[in-house]
């Protein structure tokens, strides 16, 4: 999003079942990179974004029911939290060949999109219950966002935000504390292991105001660990254990398991 300037979203609707939406924003351009001494070119693409879908594209892109949506020359493809838009306005002159298409990746987080999808839900709605007797007469709104507040959601909002704390399991908690302490101040492959494993369970969030835990007990009778993934909201992820594969006595070689 930080790319994008007069960016806005334009709301629109005939009655239920004819709403529309469309996204437009003037594209910065890709700034020149020094390598080996040399200026590159700015590497070409879109300059402008100008995207319409119906009400049920959106939500179903949103929702992740659907990956992408066309239109008769545009293409949108969504993965993850970044939205592809293609300009296919050329076309093909041969039977075949190589077709160049200009696009734009742009970063919208997808905890936002979501509550974008619902504000542009609740607009619509409010629009059909108040659409004027004559039936040319459209409803739309125009939704803008400014640079500061592209700069805001993406500080917030954005998989892998949240904060993580390890809690050590009800079963012999000390127990646990002691050893993971142990094993992390005597092995560099403890605390990569247990770095990795905040990661994962970081991209179980998507915003700085989740937050995530990894459950985590010391193995019974064995110098192992077994953890759970958890968020706030109560969702589970991934189990698994972590497990110490030196065959030295008092050794550490960790790993991931899962």
């Amino acid at each position: 999003m930080l790319n994008l300037k007069d960016f806005r979203i334009e709301i629109r609707t005939d009655g239920p079942g004819k709403e529309m939406c469309s996204f437009h924003a003037q594209l910065s351009p890709e700034k020149k990179v020094r390598q080996k001494g040399e200026w590159s070119d700015p590497v070409s693409g879109l300059g402008y974004i100008s995207f319409y879908m119906t009400r049920e594209e959106l939500n179903d892109l949103v929702s992740g029911k659907i990956g992408a949506v066309q239109d008769i020359g545009h293409r949108l493809d969504v993965s993850g939290e970044v939205w592809t838009f293609y300009d296919f306005n050329g076309s093909a002159s041969k039977n075949n060949g190589v077709l160049e298409v200009p696009y734009q990746r742009v970063e919208i987080p997808r905890l936002w999109a979501q509550v974008l999808c619902r504000a542009l839900n609740r607009i619509w709605d409010v629009a059909n219950a108040n659409l004027p007797d004559e039936s040319y007469q459209r409803n739309t709104a125009v939704i803008e966002f400014s640079p500061e507040y592209c700069a805001r959601i993406l500080r917030v909002y954005g998989q892998g935000k949240g904060k993580i704390a390890f809690i050590p399991g009800d079963h012999r908690p000390e127990v646990t504390i002691e050893r993971m302490r142990e094993s992390a101040l005597a092995s560099q492959s403890m605390r990569d292991s247990l770095d990795r494993l905040r990661n994962i369970a970081a991209n179980m969030t998507y915003s700085k105001l989740e937050t995530g835990e990894i459950h985590i007990s010391a193995e019974y009778g064995g110098n192992g660990f077994y953890w759970t993934l958890r968020t706030s909201d109560g969702r589970r992820g991934m189990s698994g254990g972590l497990i110490n594969h030196s065959r030295d006595d008092g050794g550490h070689d960790w790993s991931i398991h899962t």
